[in-house]
This record gives structure tokens, sequence and C-alpha cells, in this order.
């Protein structure tokens, strides 16, 4: 991971000659975080779309605990990658 993150190569869709290094994979990773967490959403959405009153309440209080669970995780990610990349 730290050799990911310090590698200095340009993100894709950019153009040489700005912000290069840790401050690209780093906007890099958030990106592909965000497409990911939008991606995934949708399915969970879906999923959802077939179920009703106490099936629903349940899918989303299940769904709910494991998002909070893993966005613990990743922040927990991102802070460590924030203090050693600084």
């Amino acid at each position: 991971m730290y050799n990911y993150c310090t590698t200095s190569r340009p993100a894709p869709g950019r153009k040489p000659g700005g912000i290069s290094g840790a401050n690209f994979v780093g906007e890099e990773l958030y990106t592909r975080l965000s497409e990911f967490l939008k991606n995934h959403m949708k399915k969970l959405c879906k999923q959802a779309e077939g179920k009703m009153d106490d099936d629903l309440l349940m899918y989303y209080s299940k769904e709910w605990e494991r998002f909070t669970t893993a966005m613990k995780y990743i922040n927990n990610i991102f802070d460590y990658l924030v203090r050693l990349l600084l």
C-alpha cells in the first residue's frame, strides 16, 4: 500500500504537469472508492425494491450495520494513509 500511495504517476484522465506523486494517488483512491460505493448502493437499492414492511426494515438494519462497520474500517485506513504520507 505504501508503494502504491507514493508512486509518482498520473491518475487516469489527468494531464501531466500538475500535482504528482502521493497527491495524485490519494485522489485516485478517493475517486475509486467513491465510484465503488455508488455502484454498491445502486445494487443494494435494487435488492431492496421487492421488500416490504418488516422484511424491508430488517434489510435496511442489516445493511446499515454492515455499511457503518465498513466505513469505520475505511476511515481508519485513510487516517493511517494521511499520517503515513504527511
